[in-house]
């Protein structure tokens, strides 16, 4: 359904004068909720009697491709960032928001056929699948994670939902495409065997033709491959599980940074990396800093591999946030009595204690698997998060 040139004049405009002026005046430094709340109110408005035949999921996938096709409208012609900068820091954070907050269906659809697309590929190809897994040292949910992610910032923006016969069919059908080349990249010239080809094949004739316009509109399979090469959910990880250390290693009067990045991975496995940066992979093949992690601490596990949202709100309730305060103030300053004396153990306690909890409980994570925001409330947490401290403030030279 193509839309009239005056009618995407008129939502342009709605989009900048609601969403567009928030990202430039606020660039990358939180999610624009209410922004969009608004926006999309306006545009289902505007839009009510094209959109009045279709079902609920058709409509909400279709105003989820006008805001993103909107996003990337907006960095071209207005803000001019860096795509890759863009997609990773606004485009990508807020699109997974609006699935999250409002668009459940599209949140539910993409999951489901995510996973049984996955289903369908390892059936197709064990031998390959099984040997990426033991490989890589990862798992499927971060696939997952990989495949809605290069979806969500490529093949998502090529086919308006309202053009699709069968929207669940034809993203099944990208989502296979998608889990083929990125498999395939991963693992060629490694294996004596590959991924079976007939996982591309489709009794249903929508698909292939959607397929095929993909290609017509120019988007190669190199593109997709170079969007494969590595994985971007591992890359989130390490992100986020730096930006909890970071916040511990601020006083670097205090706390050695070198040694504290070093100390973590003597502690997990003995190795003698000297990288000051601690989640970066030894290899694409090593993911043994996060195992420990996932099976023993698994909330602090999802809180590490998800997507870090700055907020300037806080959702904690004050007693939620008081019991994270006292949890993370209770291991520093064990950790540091003893070393530092006096008024310096309380003030170094103090000081810690406060940027850490500003970390967590300003702000929001999103697991980039189930697109759900992660509830770092209640008991459970603080004692993960008390073990995890732990472990990264373990036999501190100070």
């Amino acid at each position: 359904m193509m839309l009239k040139n005056n009618d995407m004049c008129i939502i342009k405009e709605l989009f900048n004068n609601t969403i567009g002026n928030s990202i430039s005046l606020f660039g990358d430094s939180k999610i624009y909720g209410k922004e969009t709340k608004e926006f999309i109110n306006k545009l289902y408005d505007f839009r009510s009697l094209q959109l009045v035949k279709y079902n609920e999921e058709t409509k909400q996938f279709h105003i989820l491709y006008m805001i993103c096709i909107l996003y990337i409208d907006y960095n071209t012609t207005v803000l001019k960032m860096d795509q890759t900068k863009f997609r990773d820091t606004i485009y990508y954070p807020n699109i997974m928001d609006i699935m999250v907050s409002t668009f459940d269906q599209c949140r539910n659809t993409i999951k489901k056929q995510v996973r049984e697309s996955y289903k369908q590929v390892k059936e197709a190809s064990k031998e390959v699948v099984d040997f990426y897994l033991i490989f890589y040292g990862t798992e499927p949910t971060i696939i997952h994670n990989d495949i809605i992610s290069i979806f969500i910032k490529s093949l998502f923006l090529e086919e308006d939902p309202l053009n699709l016969e069968n929207i669940n069919q034809y993203y099944l059908s990208i989502f296979r495409f998608i889990l083929y080349s990125y498999l395939k990249n991963r693992t060629s010239n490694i294996l004596s065997f590959e991924l079976d080809p007939s996982i591309l094949e489709d009794d249903c004739a929508m698909s292939m033709s959607s397929r095929y316009k993909i290609y017509e509109r120019g988007l190669r399979i190199s593109q997709i491959q170079q969007l494969c090469k590595g994985s971007e959910t591992i890359t989130r990880i390490s992100d986020n599980y730096d930006k909890i250390r970071n916040n511990i290693m601020e006083d670097k009067h205090i706390i050695s940074e070198n040694y504290l990045q070093r100390k973590y991975h003597d502690t997990v496995d003995g190795s003698r990396v000297r990288d000051n940066k601690l989640l970066v992979l030894k290899s694409s093949s090593d993911n043994y800093n996060l195992s420990m992690i996932s099976k023993k601490l698994p909330m602090i596990y999802k809180l590490l591999r998800s997507v870090y949202v700055k907020t300037k709100n806080n959702a904690l309730l004050k007693s939620d946030e008081k019991l994270i305060r006292d949890t993370i103030y209770e291991v520093t300053y064990s950790k540091f009595k003893g070393k530092i004396m006096g008024e310096e153990l309380n003030l170094a306690a103090h000081g810690i204690t406060e940027a850490i909890t500003v970390s967590l409980t300003v702000g929001s994570f999103i697991d980039p698997y189930n697109m759900q925001s992660i509830d770092i409330s209640g008991c459970i947490f603080a004692r993960e998060l008390k073990s995890f401290l732990n472990i990264l403030l373990s036999d501190m030279e100070l």
